[in-house]
C-alpha cells in the first residue's frame, strides 16, 4: 500500500471509532449541548452540596479529636521499662547498707544489755538498781544494831527481814542417840521481790561459845531452814532447825545476823530443874564461855589475818577410823582459837587441811556422831576442836598432812597408816 492509499483511509469520512460508541458527540459540532450537560451536572453537585451542609448546621457538632500519636515510641517504652526497674533497684541497694548498720547497731546494744544484766548479776540485780530502798537498805546494813527477840536485818540489792527467834524446845535424840534443841523462828520478808532468807539471814545457835552442829532427826524436814524457798515480798515463813546439844545443863544462845555483823537479832533458853523444858532467859545472863589457857596451850602454828584477827592451832592426834561402811579413815584433830574477832568463825576460814597418798590426793569424809567438825565456829578466845577425816587409797602406804594458810604451808607431817604412827 503506498503513502496515498493510506492517507486516505485516515481521511475517510465515513470512518467509525470503535472508542467513541453510539452516542459519542462531536465538540465541534455539538458545543451547546455539551455545555448544557456540563452545566446540568454542576448544579446537581452543588445543590447535593448544599443539602449536606445544611444536613451538618442541624447536627450537633462534635469536636473533633486530633489523632494521638503513640504514647511511646519503641525505644521510649524500652526506656520506660527499665526506669522503674532500675529506680527500685537502686532504691534497694541504697537501703541495704542502712538495714545492715541498723542491725549492728540494734546487736550492739542487745549484747551490752546482756553483759549489763550478767555482770550486775541477772535481772534482778537491774531491778534492785531501780528499787528506791536498794541504797537506804544498804546504808542501815552498816549500823550497829542489836534487838532481842526479834528485828530487822538489811543487806544489799533491796533485801531485808524481819526476824523473829519464837521458841526452843528439847527435840527428840538423833539418829545416834545424842539429845536436841528444837529452834523455830520466823522471817519477813521486807523486799520488793522474792528472796531466799539464807540470802540476807545468817543464824547460828551455840553452847559454850561453840557452834552446835545441825542434828539429823528422823522425820524432820531439813527443808525448813534458811535455805528452804523463797519468801514472796510481805509474806512470813516459819524456819525449824534441830542441833545438837553438847550438854543439858548449859543455856542456849540463838544469833541471827546478816552477812556483815552488823544487825543482829538475838534470844536465849535456859533448861528448867528437869531438863525437859527449855525458858527463854534474858541474853545477858547467858554466862561467859570458858576461856582457853593460852600459856598452856602449845601451838603448832598460827595465821594472821591483815586485819589483826589470828589463828592458833595445834595438832592433837592423827589415827585410824571407819565410816559407817567399814572403810578406812585417817582423822585428824585440830585444836585452835582465835584472837581479835568479834563474830564467830571457823578453823577453815583461816586455815586449809589437806592429806596426800602417794601422789593422789585424798578425798574428805565425815564422821557422824561427832560434835565436832569442821564446819563449826567459835568466838573469840574459846578453845574448839575440828575434826578432817580423809578416806585412804590403802593401809600401806604412808600418808602426808599438810596444813596451809594463804598457798603456804604452816605445818606438815607424815603418817604410817599400817602402824598408825606419826612421823
Amino acid at each position: 500500500m503506498n503513502r496515498r492509499s493510506l492517507m486516505g483511509l485516515l481521511n475517510n469520512d465515513n470512518y467509525i471509532d470503535p472508542f467513541k460508541g453510539a452516542d459519542y458527540i462531536d465538540p465541534g459540532k455539538n458545543a451547546e449541548k455539551l455545555s448544557s450537560n456540563v452545566d446540568r451536572e454542576h448544579a446537581q453537585r452543588e445543590a447535593y452540596e448544599q443539602q449536606r451542609y445544611a444536613k451538618q448546621q442541624q447536627t450537633p457538632q462534635r469536636t473533633p479529636t486530633p489523632p494521638q500519636e503513640p504514647r511511646h515510641t519503641p525505644q521510649q517504652a524500652l526506656v520506660n521499662r527499665q526506669t522503674p526497674i532500675s529506680r527500685t533497684t537502686r532504691t534497694r541497694k541504697s537501703r541495704i547498707p542502712i538495714i545492715i548498720i541498723a542491725i549492728a547497731v540494734l546487736t550492739i546494744i542487745a549484747m551490752n544489755l546482756v553483759g549489763t544484766i550478767v555482770s550486775h548479776g541477772g535481772l534482778d540485780s537491774i531491778a534492785d538498781r531501780l528499787d528506791p530502798n536498794t541504797e537506804k537498805y544498804e546504808q542501815l546494813s552498816e549500823q550497829k544494831t542489836i534487838n532481842e527477840t526479834s528485828g530487822n536485818l538489811y543487806s544489799y540489792g533491796g533485801m531485808a527481814l524481819t526476824v523473829t527467834i519464837k521458841n526452843m524446845e528439847v527435840g527428840p535424840t538423833d539418829i545416834n542417840g545424842q539429845p536436841t534443841v528444837k529452834v523455830t523462828y520466823g522471817c519477813r520478808n521486807l523486799s520488793r521481790r522474792a528472796i531466799y532468807p539464807n540470802a540476807v539471814a545468817d543464824s547460828i545457835v551455840t553452847q559454850n561459845g561453840i557452834e552446835l552442829r545441825k542434828a539429823v532427826v528422823t522425820g524432820y524436814n531439813g527443808n525448813l531452814d534458811l535455805a528452804s524457798k523463797k519468801i514472796k515480798s510481805g509474806e512470813t515463813s516459819e524456819k525449824v532447825s534441830y542441833h545438837v546439844l553438847s550438854d543439858m545443863q548449859t543455856p542456849i544462845a540463838m544469833q541471827v545476823s546478816n552477812f556483815r555483823h552488823k544487825n543482829l537479832v538475838r534470844s536465849a533458853f535456859a533448861f528448867d530443874g528437869s531438863n525437859e523444858t527449855l525458858t527463854r532467859i534474858d541474853y545477858s545472863d547467858v554466862p561467859e564461855a570458858p576461856k582457853v589457857d593460852k600459856a598452856a596451850f602449845v601451838e603448832d602454828g598460827r595465821v594472821e589475818e591483815l586485819n589483826g584477827t589470828i589463828l592458833h592451832f595445834r595438832l592433837d592426834s592423827l589415827e585410824i577410823q571407819q565410816n559407817d561402811e567399814g572403810e578406812p579413815l585417817m582423822v585428824a584433830r585440830i585444836s585452835w582459837y582465835l584472837e581479835n574477832t568479834s563474830t564467830y568463825e571457823t578453823f577453815s576460814y583461816h586455815a586449809s587441811v589437806n592429806a596426800r597418798q602417794g601422789t593422789e590426793m585424798l578425798d574428805q569424809d565425815y564422821l557422824y556422831g561427832d560434835n565436832s567438825g569442821l564446819i563449826l565456829r567459835a568466838q573469840a578466845d574459846v578453845l574448839a576442836t575440828s575434826i578432817y577425816a580423809y578416806e585412804l587409797d590403802d593401809e600401806r602406804t604412808s600418808v602426808k598432812l599438810t596444813i596451809e594458810g594463804d598457798d603456804t604451808v604452816l605445818f606438815e607431817k607424815d603418817f604410817e597408816p599400817s602402824s598408825g604412827t606419826v612421823v
